[in-house]
């Protein structure tokens, strides 16, 4: 992407002093401390740090699951705290798709029947979705596998159903948990090669909660998390450097 076409990004996500806490009194936990941070349209980010730092409630309240305690939040133009229940369940299934650490796949169900799954919610005809399904589980290298059931995929191929059900529905905000923790080099590569290009779609954006030090190269953005704040690394600073190197 040129310097031109970047500097003509909007911002997808801001973040102003965004606060999270649990519990109340002696037992008050605060999970995040006031989190300002800005995301890109077109922009695939990273959010790396220590468990517990804060990772899984910041991503949790960008994709409206839960609410923060304080501070401004914007996602495409909208604050889901402050959306009634029913319009935030409905704006989280048409807005964000989630690539969730635990597969969470219907045993009942073949891979493109699991990944239709959002589809079939928002009333896309059976045959219509199952095909759109398969043609993200191709993308995936999963084209021969869709008829199959999850007890008879290996973790990898479970995985790639997963992202195929966050990609289904052609979500503005796709938001991964460790997407490529269950796969090998050749398919990680793969996968964070389809998430990228979901990135770069016009008015789109890609988060990406990771260990997986292979793929940090791939990102725009490099946001460390450490007790509950943000740092934003330069790409380059937060990438280890090459073996032998």
């Amino acid at each position: 992407m040129t310097a031109a076409s970047a500097s003509l990004r909007s911002v997808a996500i801001r973040c102003e002093a965004v606060t999270k806490h649990y519990g109340s009194g002696e037992t008050r936990i605060a999970a995040l401390r006031g989190v300002d941070l800005a995301i890109d349209e077109g922009c695939m980010t990273m959010l790396v740090g220590p468990s517990g730092c804060g990772k899984t409630t910041l991503i949790s309240i960008l994709s409206g699951i839960l609410s923060q305690s304080s501070g401004e939040l914007s996602v495409f133009g909208t604050d889901p705290s402050r959306l009634p229940d029913g319009d935030r369940a409905e704006w989280r299934a048409a807005t964000v798709g989630f690539v969730f650490q635990q597969f969470n796949l219907l045993p009942t169900l073949t891979a493109a029947e699991n990944a239709a799954v959002p589809l079939l919610i928002r009333g896309t005809p059976w045959p219509d979705a199952v095909e759109i399904a398969c043609g993200h589980l191709s993308e995936l290298g999963m084209a021969e596998r869709c008829g199959s059931l999850p007890r008879e995929l290996s973790g990898g191929q479970q995985q790639r159903i997963a992202i195929a059900r966050a990609l289904v529905h052609d979500p503005r905000l796709l938001v991964c948990d460790e997407p490529t923790s269950a796969l090998d080099h050749e398919t990680g590569e793969r996968v964070i090669d389809v998430l990228r290009a979901a990135a770069l779609r016009s008015g789109r954006a890609v988060i990406v909660v990771t260990h997986d030090q292979r793929i940090l190269r791939h990102a725009d953005t490099i946001l460390r998390m450490d007790d509950g704040r943000i740092i934003v690394e330069p790409v380059s600073d937060a990438i280890p450097p090459a073996h032998g190197a």
